[in-house]
């Protein structure tokens, strides 16, 4: 028999990995699952496929791709790559080789191999706001409606927010969206 081992990295951009940050790479051939592999980012994966002389002559087509997650923040990679690998018998060895342009398929000997199989996630954070409020009391008398103006900054000008109390004192900023 002979090998062919199919096989790629995955790479995570906008973050640096997390413990736990865990993704899946499925082979397919047709709409059959064949295997799946977990790997973390920074990481390689392999899936190996084996033929015997009942295999030469025929040809098969794999499907490899990223299963979509549910890690918040993160662009799952929709990459698919789909080629076809021949299994031919060149004298009394087996030969396994690439069917698909674009797809190179190196070895010899009873070993090939098939690389470039690559996946990038990118991580954005979800936006969050942040709203700042209070309470203005007053003593001596009743507080009027927007007496009082209260303002917020930092060090981005572009945060700067005001805000007036109502009747009961209270104010409450625009949210800052980060």
């Amino acid at each position: 028999s002979v090998s062919l081992t199919m096989s790629g990295t995955k790479a995570l951009t906008g973050r640096e990995p997390a413990t736990g940050d865990l993704f899946t790479v499925e082979l397919y051939e047709g709409d059959n699952l064949l295997d799946s592999e977990q790997v973390a980012p920074g990481g390689s994966f392999a899936f190996t496929r084996y033929y015997t002389m009942a295999d030469a002559g025929e040809s098969f087509t794999y499907t490899v791709k990223e299963l979509a997650g549910s890690l918040p923040g993160i662009d799952y990679d929709d990459a698919e790559y789909t080629f076809t690998v021949n299994v031919n018998l060149v004298g009394d060895e087996l030969v396994v080789t690439s069917g698909t342009t674009g797809y190179t398929v190196g070895g010899s000997d009873g070993v090939f191999t098939l690389s470039g199989l690559n996946f990038t996630n990118d991580y954005a954070a979800d936006p969050v706001s942040l709203t700042f409020s209070g309470t203005k009391e007053l003593t001596g008398r009743a507080l009027e409606p927007g007496e009082f103006t209260f303002e917020l900054t930092g060090t981005d000008p572009a945060v700067t927010r005001t805000a007036a109390n109502d009747g009961s004192g209270y104010f409450s900023f625009e949210p800052i969206e980060y």
